[in-house]
């Protein structure tokens, strides 16, 4: 009967476990053990005794006369090698300024604005008024507040004289367009609207290299193809340029040779990574460069896992046709560690593909579906003798981009998701479904509108991207929260000291949506 844990010790110990998965880093110290017990609602000792207890299990380290701290994950030495941060020193006040400092950088206070009192942010930290004022004091010292007022505001970023253009460099199409499609609209769209905040003209450069590869020459007479372009070495000199972002859709051989390009140039360059397994050429200046993403994290992955168990699901399916791209990998890889950390009865189960032929977009059509698009190609072709040429200028996109490009491929790639989604509805077990994207996801609402299934009283369903889509059809998804991830782009190409140096991706926080296709387990 002495092991037997009482109803208080069960509840604190479940508030620590939760602290500890979802607010905090390794490394880094719990705040006051009677701020935990206050907020868990139970006494000091109660936390304490909940402490010892993940003490023993791992989760936390204890040291004599400073308190408790996160432990680290697998191989602890290793990973504080890693990251290279002693994280032992500094006490509350440094997660107070580490806290406010992720929430300046991830866009939760805008530049130039006053910030919110210290009374607001003492409940919104839950911290104490003299820990507070020494963390604002130390982000006072990194330049990230500037006393203003009696208060504090977040420095904005100023851009230097006679620097006043960004340019934005991606692929081409077939017709030598620059052409954003899905999510990238939406990055396409925000970094305009911060680039007119910041009075910064945005260009768009394309390079015609994307489905062929391509021989650099010792010095291309043009770099990147637009109307009224000029040659490398204009280009190259224009000194009102402060920077360049590289969106890249997906790895092909013209990425390599647009690196080259930019790294010639001498400037900062912001790489906008989506896909992952990104390697920069030997022959790149790497000082030049930094890649933000978020969406190749694992974070978005566990953030999606906690939620769905939050609501009291045990038994998740994770589902992806995309299995083969990395970003996939890596979602799948934090549910399953976010599991781990919940115990036992508690399980991501993958249903995915890793054909990269059945990506959308990459399908290679069959004899008899080619026979027949080149029937009604053929139909085209006669009616285009016959119409006047305003009739093809409206048309012709119809059959040369949609049809073949989008609307076949989009057909074959609904079969293979009903497969996918055939698989899922097998595990009776299984409460919830984690899409790969949106895009998964809504076609996963269409199959459960097909078959009767509930959503969301039988049947959980979430994907990633919070797409306009997503919004219109009350799915609930996370949203990488790309306006942020902007802001900092940003803010290297006009000030490079702003971002942290080396390759690994800058990232910011991003957040789950929560709609109408998600609520409490039916079990």
């Amino acid at each position: 009967m002495r092991n037997k844990r009482s109803p208080s010790t069960e509840k604190a110990i479940d508030y620590l476990f939760r602290f500890i998965h979802t607010r905090s880093e390794p490394f880094a110290p719990l705040p006051p053990l009677r701020h935990l017990a206050q907020n868990a609602h139970v006494s000091i000792n109660t936390i304490i005794k909940a402490a010892d207890r993940l003490t023993d299990k791992g989760l936390l380290t204890k040291q004599r006369c400073k308190g408790y701290y996160i432990a680290g994950k697998e191989g602890a030495d290793a990973v504080r090698d890693e990251i290279d941060i002693t994280p032992l020193t500094g006490g509350m006040s440094a997660v107070v300024t580490r806290a406010v400092r992720t929430d300046i950088l991830n866009g939760a206070y805008q530049s130039d604005t006053p910030f919110p009192s210290l009374k607001e942010l003492c409940i919104r930290y839950n911290t104490s008024f003299r820990t507070l004022k020494r963390a604002l004091r130390t982000l006072v010292a990194e330049k990230y507040l500037e006393p203003y007022k009696r208060s504090y505001r977040v420095v904005g970023f100023v851009k230097p004289a006679a620097k006043s253009r960004i340019r934005l460099v991606s692929m081409e199409n077939n017709r030598r367009e620059v052409r954003f499609e899905g999510v990238n609209q939406d990055i396409l769209r925000l970094l305009d609207l911060e680039c007119g905040r910041r009075d910064l003209r945005l260009e768009m450069f394309g390079h015609a290299t994307f489905h062929e590869p391509v021989q650099i020459p010792v010095m291309p007479p043009a770099v990147f193809s637009r109307p009224g372009n000029r040659d490398y070495f204009e280009l190259r000199d224009d000194d009102s340029v402060l920077g360049y972002c590289f969106i890249i859709p997906a790895l092909s051989p013209g990425v390599r040779y647009v690196f080259e390009i930019l790294s010639s140039f001498g400037k900062p360059v912001a790489v906008l990574d989506s896909t992952g397994g990104l390697v920069l050429p030997a022959s790149c200046i790497k000082e030049f460069f930094r890649i933000f993403s978020n969406s190749i994290s694992a974070d978005c992955g566990e953030a999606a896992t906690r939620f769905l168990i939050d609501l009291g699901h045990r038994h998740i399916a994770y589902l992806s046709p995309f299995h083969e791209a990395l970003w996939s990998q890596n979602r799948l890889h934090g549910m399953q560690k976010t599991c781990r950390f919940a115990g036992p009865g508690y399980e991501v189960i993958p249903i995915v593909l890793r054909n990269p032929a059945n990506i959308y977009g990459f399908y290679r059509f069959d004899a008899g579906t080619k026979g027949k698009f080149d029937i009604l190609k053929k139909a085209y072709e006669q009616w285009r003798k016959q119409v006047k040429p305003h009739f093809i200028r409206t048309v012709e996109s119809v059959f040369t981009d949609t049809i073949p490009v989008r609307k076949l491929p989009q057909a074959l790639w609904a079969e293979t998701l009903d497969q996918l989604f055939e698989r899922a509805v097998a595990i009776k077990e299984c409460t919830a479904w984690v899409c790969a994207n949106d895009i998964v996801a809504l076609q996963a609402l269409d199959y459960c509108k097909r078959k009767g299934i509930a959503v969301p009283q039988t049947l959980s369903i979430m994907g990633f991207d919070d797409t306009y889509e997503s919004l219109v059809t009350r799915l609930t998804s996370y949203n990488f929260n790309v306006r942020a991830l902007l802001h900092r782009l940003l803010g290297y190409l006009i000030d490079t000291k702003s971002a942290p140096r080396g390759l690994k991706p800058v990232t910011v926080d991003g957040i789950i949506i929560q709609r109408e296709t998600t609520a409490q387990s039916p079990v």
